[in-house]
């Protein structure tokens, strides 16, 4: 499958040629410190079929209990994450975080690794959330100060019942975790 992806800012772009197959999660702790959050999804490309098209990626040498070491390229500028390779001038492969692909939603992951640190809480999150409204930050004509917007919260169960899809939604619901009563995210 050809894929296309970039960096949030659009300095970093890059194509490639990926087996959809070979998309998998990445429970590590690293990957969890490197992409502040639970898992990493990438996806194999062979080097051949990897094109940088737009700008020069920087690169961190990361070094696992093993001590293996892995290239983790990002963008110089906004920070994206856009992929790793073995720490050698000729990988054989590329794990693109998939992401930065514009084709994203046509790649679901079919392995898992790591499981043992694996976050018990990220492992099965359907029927974890509630719809909410989400905060619209805009500026102030005045003194320019980030200010939200009010929200309100309705139901998953909304959704689930047929009344309306997650997909038909409007644009400014979000989901957010369920959380207890006492405390609010947004």
């Amino acid at each position: 499958m050809r894929v296309q992806g970039s960096c949030h800012c659009g300095r970093i772009s890059y194509e490639a040629e990926v087996d959809p197959d070979s998309v998998h999660i990445c429970n590590c702790t690293d990957c969890q410190m490197l992409t502040g959050s639970a898992f990493r999804v990438t996806v194999h490309a062979p080097k051949a079929t990897f094109h940088l098209l737009t700008g020069q990626p920087k690169v961190y040498v990361k070094t696992a209990d093993s001590g293996a070491k892995r290239r983790h390229s990002f963008c110089p500028d906004c920070g994206t994450p856009v992929n790793s390779s073995a720490d050698t001038d000729e990988p054989l492969t590329y794990s693109l975080r998939v992401g930065c692909l514009k084709e994203r939603a046509h790649l679901p992951p079919k392995k898992r690794n790591w499981l043992r640190s694996a976050l018990a809480w990220a492992q099965n999150i359907s029927g974890r959330f509630e719809i909410c409204r989400g905060s619209k930050i805009g500026l102030t004509q005045r003194n320019e100060q980030h200010r939200p917007a009010p929200s309100t919260c309705r139901s998953a169960h909304r959704f689930a019942s047929g009344m309306q899809s997650p997909m038909s939604a409007p644009r400014q619901f979000i989901a957010v975790l369920r959380a207890p009563p006492t405390r609010r995210f947004w």
